[in-house]
């Protein structure tokens, strides 16, 4: 699907977490969402999952081979948490450079929504990050499975 990023209009602001702790990667994503999007930028799963407690946010990009606690542990907190607290369950998108039929087999048992391949670009994060915040305002694709 083909989008006019220019033209895309959302109702607010979408607050962005941003979960990457390569700073070079982090800035490419950064520069390709700015303006658009509130961004938020975490270098460690630890830090995610303390400002997932503190802040509400739209979709997280989640890097899955963070040091310390990887992208999946972290996702697996955030999702508990979401579950404890009745909250919403916010799209998580995993950035990784290993995609195969396991891999996304096992995304979706750890809760991540969608994956995007490295090396990307603006063509392939807008239209990923639009289908999953369009994804998360029906409210059957915020029930969990479990």
């Amino acid at each position: 699907m083909k989008i006019d990023i220019d033209s895309v209009s959302l109702p607010k602001k979408q607050r962005i977490m941003l979960v990457e702790d390569d700073p070079q990667i982090s800035e490419i994503v950064n520069a390709i969402l700015d303006g658009k999007f509130e961004v938020v930028r975490m270098q460690s799963g630890e830090d995610a999952v303390k400002e997932f407690q503190r802040s509400s946010f739209d979709l997280i990009f989640m890097d899955l081979h963070l040091a310390g606690m990887d992208g999946y542990e972290t996702t697996l907190r955030i999702r508990a948490m979401e579950r404890g607290e009745n909250r919403q369950q916010v799209p998580i998108v995993a950035f990784t450079g290993n995609i195969t039929k396991e891999n996304r087999k096992r995304f979706f048992e750890y809760g991540i929504d969608d994956y995007l391949s490295k090396p990307f670009f603006r063509e392939t994060i807008f239209p990923t990050l639009y289908r999953n915040l369009e994804k998360a305002k029906k409210p059957a694709a915020n029930m969990l499975s479990n």
